[in-house]
């Protein structure tokens, strides 16, 4: 594994040690660099913090490499002066965050580990990630023959956070939390991300939680995934339309709730159901499963035309002129996301609305996060989980063995020749598995969509302008 840390590019930390050599022993300056990269690598796999000036730093993990982690926090903060606290700690729901002082908020560079202890203990780290895809060799196999062109990401990730950085207006908006993502933590996001691809250092895990497959492909920004090939063949992602509310129709099944649905014929998430702690039975339902506000509600989701409804209600009725669909997707996770207590916040405006439009779809939803407002989600990311990864891509993988797959999360990746077999294979599967086969979008991954973007980026300042 031929990882490097990620320190600031204008921080020359050999010669800052040196010239103010810490008293505390033991110390290493690989520890030091480490907890320095922790502070932008942690947003490759927390997408939320690229919102965040400060990082939240867990003394528990910090522990695990460094024992007295504390002495090099306060080296770094009151002698070094290379990184400052927000001190602020609540014990069980935030650890203290840190940042980089202002003269080190730089495009990242790479930092090569010399220190053999802490080689041993990132092999030891990968090799647990690794045990836990042992048996995806499916899906795995595949990373080998994965290719980037760098030099095109590096440009593009560059010209996008100089117009970001510039125009405010024009930067990432999360309208359920009311933030802005950090244009310069979007970019060493990316620069971490494309640098580890180009390098051929992978991070393959399945998570114990929900059992997602997570790699590189599903912690690297969506425009980056254009620079990516497989042995020099393009790639095109077979995404299935609006896929948690279409998920979700399953909740809506007689038999998804009753012990024979495991000998109905259907794919088998019986056992998905009694993994997770849920509290809610059929009997237990507020509304009848089948009525004519889930039938609009299924109709909706299963044709696709479920976000665009959504788009004109928000724009109707609450004057939320969303401009893509990103952002009704965030208010859709908002509905199915949150806890219950949430509806009642000025930023619930969204939730409100869809109880309003699917009551009795909502009372469904409100009842399984009733006890744990967690439920609803991980019931569902397990559905996508099992129904892409154990069932979908197992099939692809004995009925077209050289056809090369890459999932992330609900989308599966392959070269154009195998498309519409894959295609077909998903249809089949979703339909035995849900109940109803979703619509499927296919989008073709070219370096030329960068150049697109970065182009409806200048259109857009050429427009403010005038």
């Amino acid at each position: 594994m031929n990882k490097n840390y990620f320190i600031p590019f204008n921080l020359e930390l050999d010669a800052l040690v040196y010239s103010n050599y810490p008293e505390f022993k033991p110390f290493k300056k690989d520890k030091l660099a480490y907890i320095l990269s922790l502070l932008n690598e942690l947003r490759i796999s927390n997408k939320d913090l690229v919102y965040n000036s400060y990082t939240p730093l867990n003394a528990q993990v910090l522990q695990e490499y460094i024992k007295n982690y504390k002495q090099y926090l306060d080296y770094l903060i009151h002698d070094l002066k290379i990184i400052e606290s927000d001190n602020m700690y609540i014990a069980g729901e935030k650890s203290r965050g840190f940042r980089f002082v202002d003269e080190y908020q730089t495009l990242v560079k790479p930092y090569k580990i010399m220190d053999w202890t802490m080689k041993k203990k990132m092999k030891v780290e990968n090799n647990k990630a690794l045990l836990t895809v042992k048996n995806l060799k499916y899906l795995t196999k595949w990373f080998d023959g994965l290719e980037i062109n760098f030099d095109k990401c590096y440009d593009f990730i560059k010209q996008e956070y100089q117009i970001k950085n510039k125009y405010k207006e024009l930067r990432d908006y999360d309208v359920v939390k009311g933030q802005y993502k950090i244009p310069l933590h979007q970019l060493n996001r990316s620069l971490i991300a494309i640098s580890n691809i180009d390098n051929k250092t992978y991070f393959l895990k399945r998570d114990s939680n929900v059992s997602r497959f997570h790699s590189n492909l599903t912690n690297v920004n969506s425009m980056m995934r254009n620079g990516l090939t497989y042995k020099g063949e393009k790639l095109v992602s077979i995404d299935i339309t609006n896929c948690q509310p279409y998920l979700s129709t399953i909740l809506f099944r007689k038999e998804f709730w009753r012990k024979e649905y495991k000998d109905s014929g259907y794919i088998n998430f019986y056992n998905i159901r009694n993994s997770i702690n849920y509290y809610i039975m059929l009997g237990e339902m507020p509304v009848p499963l089948v009525n004519k506000g889930v039938e609009r509600y299924v109709d909706l989701v299963v044709n696709g035309r479920f976000y665009e409804y959504l788009q004109d209600q928000f724009k109707e009725e609450l004057g939320l002129d969303y401009v893509d669909r990103k952002q009704v997707k965030t208010a859709v996770f908002q509905t199915l996301f949150t806890g219950n207590r949430f509806i009642g916040q000025n930023k619930a405006a969204p939730k409100r609305l869809f109880a309003k439009l699917f009551p009795e779809v909502y009372e469904v939803f409100k009842q399984m996060k009733k006890k744990d407002k967690t439920l609803l989600p991980r019931m569902l990311q397990s559905i996508e989980s099992y129904l892409i990864v154990d069932v979908i891509c197992k099939r692809i993988s004995k009925e077209l063995p050289k056809a090369p797959i890459f999932t992330i999360h609900d989308s599966i990746a392959t070269t154009p020749v195998y498309v519409e077999q894959v295609k077909n294979i998903m249809l089949d599967e979703c339909k035995k598995g849900i109940g109803f086969e979703p619509k499927l979008k296919l989008e073709y991954w070219n370096e030329e969509n960068m150049d697109m973007y970065i182009g409806e980026l200048k259109n857009r300042i050429s427009k403010s302008i005038a």
